[in-house]
């Protein structure tokens, strides 16, 4: 009876850890998370090759980092809840939306790559 009831338990806790809850209303969607994430990636990006002092370049970064916020009409605390449930309840969909983000970078990097190549010509 003991192994019935251990076997019975197990399959509840892998059939529960497979069922992803449904996200709250106030959860941002895939498409927004990732836009946000494209313009923090590169406004932080941008801050790094300034070679600035670490704590300009800080305050630059949280500068920016407020004005994606408002570019996207977001409460970072709404960000930060929403990238918090999707690495906790959703790892799939915040693994495709990274993959969307990288994918985007790597593309804007190659056309950037692409238009300096061309201008030395």
């Amino acid at each position: 009876m003991k192994r019935i009831l251990f076997a019975l338990s197990i399959s509840f806790m892998l059939t529960a850890c497979d069922s992803k809850p449904e996200a709250p209303e106030d959860i941002l969607p895939e498409d927004k998370m990732k836009a946000i994430l494209i313009d923090m990636h590169l406004a932080e990006a941008s801050v790094s090759v300034q070679n600035q002092a670490p704590a300009k370049g800080t305050a630059l970064y949280e500068k920016l980092e407020k004005e994606i916020f408002v570019t996207h009409a977001v409460d970072s605390a709404v960000f930060n809840k929403s990238q918090q449930y999707y690495l906790e309840n959703d790892l799939e969909a915040m693994q495709s939306i990274y993959k969307q983000v990288t994918d985007s970078l790597k593309s804007r990097q190659e056309e950037a790559e692409a238009l300096k190549s061309k201008k030395k010509k």
